[in-house]
């Protein structure tokens, strides 16, 4: 994904997709929360996901994961794919 403060570049992720055989890349700016949306990944058996997290120790409904912040033109976009939006996703991979 791509990020912006205060979130790092995570440089080895398309690295780490590459190894897995037969995988569905989703990077850069793909790499965002309507992707996991697709049939594609929606029947997944197997998801790796490369990405940061927002962890909310006091209100853990509040966490969430951080996905690409910009979108294919470069405009910054919501990034964040929240607990009760990843439940809502009824994703059923056995590894995730």
């Amino acid at each position: 994904p791509l990020y912006q403060d205060p979130y790092a570049p995570l440089p080895h992720t398309r690295r780490e997709a590459a190894a897995i055989p037969d995988a569905w890349v989703a990077a850069g700016p793909q790499a965002s929360p309507s992707v996991l949306r697709t049939p594609t990944v929606r029947q997944a058996s197997l998801l790796h996901l490369g990405v940061h997290a927002e962890v909310d120790a006091r209100q853990p409904a509040l966490s969430s994961l951080v996905l690409s912040q910009r979108d294919p033109d470069g405009r910054p976009r919501d990034a964040f794919l929240r607990l009760h939006e990843i439940h809502d996703l009824g994703l059923r991979p056995r590894l995730i």
